[in-house]
Parts: C-alpha cells; structure tokens; sequence
C-alpha cells in the first residue's frame, strides 16, 4: 500500500447528492419512504423491511427482506458492484438491527439476544449489524438510513432522536453527512436539517435549516452545498 501523493477534495472525488449518506427519522406515515422514493427511481434500490412500499406511486425497484440472512446476502450483491445502483435505501433501518437481534437470539431458542449470557448475544447482533453495514458503508453508492423517531430527554425538553437502537445508532449516524428529521405541521410537512434542542439534526455543507418534504428540493440544495464547498477549497 502506498499513502497519498495528492490531496483529497470534493472536487477530486466528484461528490454529487446521488452519492450522500443521509439518516432520515420521522413518525410513522409522515412521507419518509415517499422522500426516498422521489429521490432517483431510476437508479435507487430500497431494501423494505415492513412493506412500507407497497402503495408508492410510480414504479421503484424494491427488495423485501424479512431475514437477517436475507438482509446479508443482499447486503453482499450490493458490495459487489453488478448492478446499476447509485442509492440504496434502508427502509427501516431499525428492523434491520431488530433482524440482527432476533437471528442470534433464535439460535438459542430465545426470543432476543439480550437474554444470552454476560451481554454475548448483545455483542454477536451488533458485531453482525456492523459486519454488513460495513460493506454498504465501504461501497461508493449513496445510502439513506430510514428510522422512525423516539425521544430523549434534553435537560427538561423532549429532543426527537433516531429509534435505531443506541448500541448501533452512534456507529451510523457518525458514517452520514446528513441527518434529517422530518416533521408535520398540520397539512404541511418540513424537514429539519440543524441540529436543535428538540431535534437531532445536521449537515457537513450548508442547507437551509428547514425545507420542504420535497426530493427536487432536497437535491438542488445539497448540489448547492456541495458546489458552494468546492468553491472554497479553491480559494
């Protein structure tokens, strides 16, 4: 191995929005699935974990796992490479930790790792969720975590967070660029992109600190944000 001769810039790179690592959180039916959906369809696989895809308009191509092997071996045909894929789409991404969980659990006849002796089971699941998302994450396609949302305490105020089950959450979320939460306001839905006293939010380039529930959107702001931080490097 040799180390680098040459510095490493986005414009080097050739960073563009079709390539971003994004959690997006958000309550139940709020248009998560619907966002990533919008996204590229032509060029964007969403692994479904709840067959929250089903009433999707358009046509999108999808890949139901209901396993944790299941969710392996896709997880393998990705890394490969032998496909026309730019995005994947982990929708949700807490069941696939929940899947991890439960295939270790069940090989002992229990209904979840936590059961098995001295944390072992606990440290298996997480040891298998990180050995495949690491595939994922070492691959040059742009992923987007979907997770519903719980709450923490903020020093006396509730702060929306990721569900993803703590042990894994730092782990992802540290591999993301962006992370999202997505809010209702009556009729109106918004995304947050800052990071807030309620919310658990934040981007490595710039964005408006609310927008749209909108892909178009969405996509010509963080093409903004990445051209906004090429011209920096430059200066």
């Amino acid at each position: 191995m040799n180390l680098p001769t040459k510095p490493q810039s986005r414009a080097s790179l050739e960073i563009n929005p079709l390539a971003a690592r994004v959690m997006l959180a958000g309550l139940p039916k709020i248009g998560k699935s619907s966002l990533l959906a919008e996204w590229a369809p032509k060029t964007t696989l969403i692994i479904d974990t709840h067959r929250g895809t089903t009433l999707l308009e358009g046509e999108h191509f999808v890949q139901h796992v209901a396993t944790w092997p299941e969710f392996e071996a896709v997880a393998d045909e990705i890394a490969s490479g032998d496909h026309s894929y730019k995005t994947i789409g982990i929708d949700l991404v807490d069941d696939i930790y929940k899947l991890a969980d439960a295939h270790v659990a069940g090989k002992k006849n229990l209904v979840a790792a936590g059961l098995i002796e001295y944390g072992k089971g606990v440290a298996e699941a997480e040891g298998l969720y990180r050995r495949a998302m690491g595939k994922l994450i070492a691959s040059p396609y742009g992923i987007w975590f979907i997770s519903h949302i719980d709450t923490e305490d903020n020093q006396g105020q509730v702060r929306y967070v990721p569900r993803l089950d703590k042990r894994v959450r730092t782990y992802t979320e540290g591999v993301c660029q962006f992370i999202f939460l997505a809010e209702a306001l009556g009729k109106r839905r918004q995304l947050h992109t800052a990071p807030a006293p309620r919310f658990q939010a934040g981007s490595r380039v710039p964005l408006p600190d609310v927008m749209p529930l909108d892909a178009r959107e969405l996509y010509a702001a963080i093409q903004r944000g990445l051209s906004n931080g090429k011209k920096g490097e430059n200066r």
